[in-house]
């Protein structure tokens, strides 16, 4: 066929049909994908709005992998909701069965810049069992604390905020503790505040960074170099203090934190150098001049004329220094593995009511320990916190009424059985026949009891 004919022909006239459409079919293509893209921030904040329950906008919250770390969970993902200023937190929980996880989502609710309660909370995933998926009793609880919530209190299924399970004790747990994770986060990375519980009273009025603490145990004093935090119109004091015997011994206002002429206005005896208000005071003598939140009681007030910051600031470092002074002269031992600790000492006897902190699937268990001459002489367990059958599978001598396990050993036989982190050796793995949290809380009992039975001697029934 010659060139003429072809482009005379049907088969080049359906070929120019076809190009033509292929053209106008891509043009609009172009024109609609323009139209109806959405940006990956948009397919985001559809995402969002869905958890949410409403429409939103959001920003991300900045943080590094640390700052998402938790003692019983971790932050995946956070943002702000620009419209009230609210925040939706991705949250996985741990302690779930089998040392499983559960992931959130948790509406942190803010008002005027300040933590104001939990929003709704959406279930994501988990690596176990979806019983509370779709169980919307459970969740409605979270909304509906929140004057626990701005008070400090947390999520738990036997203490604090109570939500209780209804058959998955460790997925609840789990929950709660995303929840309590998504509070936390807040909590530290958006508002700055100290989290995760304080080792020492009146911690939180001191920066333990810039603090050096001295103990000297041959004098049976502690020297303290403390740095307290700004405090309304005050900025950092440092204070240094000398703590001898339970009474103060020597006090310095090494930096004055008054501002704005307050200084004048100050207890003068607190900054003297010689005659300081604070030198011979007890813990008793400080803490009749604070209030239980920390604030000046009338004690406290009659001593300034007008310098209420400062004047508090002095005081919280005496507090700190007194309060304190037993546990940097003789530290306690393995303190991270109890929830609760109460003793009595009677002569070279000390009896121990110990609560355990929950450890993966066993919750508390409650132990009653005694000590005598560094030896173990009673051991009772009154509430055992084997979950799931594990019961069974527990050293049966750990919780025997006769010839029980513990009754006899020293700290360097209990020590044997744990390695240095405070898990299971080989010889502690030995014990049991599947129950491993289990027999770590028993033994984490006894090691406690032993390793601290010296220093609560010493402080002569003072109470760690």
């Amino acid at each position: 066929m010659k060139a003429k004919e072809f482009f005379k022909s049907n088969a080049f006239k359906s070929l120019a049909v076809l190009l033509v459409i292929v053209i106008i079919a891509g043009a609009l293509l172009a024109v609609f994908n323009d139209l109806l893209y959405v940006s990956d921030t948009e397919k985001e904040n559809r995402i969002y709005s869905k958890i949410y329950g409403e429409t939103v906008e959001t920003e991300n919250v900045p943080f590094d992998a640390e700052q998402g770390e938790f003692a019983d969970g971790k932050v995946e993902k956070a943002v702000k909701v620009k419209k009230d200023g609210n925040y939706l937190v991705k949250a996985t929980g741990n302690n779930a069965f089998g040392g499983g996880t559960v992931t959130v989502w948790v509406v942190i609710e803010m008002k005027e810049g300040k933590l104001d309660g939990v929003g709704k909370v959406v279930f994501d995933s988990t690596t176990v069992s979806k019983y509370y998926e779709t169980s919307s009793d459970f969740f409605k609880k979270f909304n509906n604390s929140d004057e626990q919530v701005k008070e400090g209190e947390y999520f738990g299924v036997s203490d604090g905020i109570v939500n209780p399970s209804t058959g998955a004790t460790a997925s609840a747990r789990a929950i709660n503790n995303a929840v309590n994770t998504a509070i936390d986060f807040v909590k530290s990375v958006v508002l700055g505040e100290s989290v995760g519980g304080e080792t020492y009273r009146y911690e939180k009025y001191i920066n333990m960074d810039k603090s050096v603490i001295t103990p000297v145990v041959s004098e049976n004093k502690v020297d303290y170099e403390l740095v307290v935090k700004a405090n309304g119109d005050a900025v950092e004091f440092k204070i240094n203090v000398t703590v001898t015997d339970n009474v103060i011994t020597a006090y310095k206002v090494v930096k004055n934190g008054s501002t704005y002429g307050y200084e004048d206005s100050m207890p003068q005896d607190f900054i003297a150098e010689e005659n300081n208000y604070f030198v011979g005071k007890t813990l008793q003598d400080v803490e009749a001049l604070l209030s239980d939140d920390g604030s000046l009681s009338e004690a406290g007030n009659t001593l300034h004329t007008g310098a209420t910051f400062s004047t508090q600031s002095c005081i919280w470092a005496a507090a700190f220094a007194t309060a304190n002074y037993w546990d940097f002269l003789y530290p306690i031992e393995y303190g991270d593995y109890m929830d609760t600790v109460d003793y009595t000492v009677s002569g070279n006897e000390v009896a121990y009511v110990l609560k355990t902190v929950v450890n993966g699937d066993a919750v508390e268990f409650e132990i009653n320990v005694t000590v005598t001459e560094g030896v173990i002489t009673a051991y009772k367990v009154v509430k055992n916190g084997s979950t799931y059958g594990y019961e069974d599978s527990m050293p049966q001598d750990f919780i025997a009424e006769e010839n029980n396990y513990f009754v006899g050993k020293t700290l360097q036989e209990i020590k044997a059985l744990l390695t240095d982190d405070g898990a299971l050796n080989s010889a502690g793995n030995a014990l049991h026949t599947g129950a491993t949290y289990s027999t770590q809380s028993c033994i984490w009992a006894a090691v406690y009891a032993l390793a601290n039975y010296d220093a609560i001697l010493i402080r002569g029934g003072e109470q760690a």
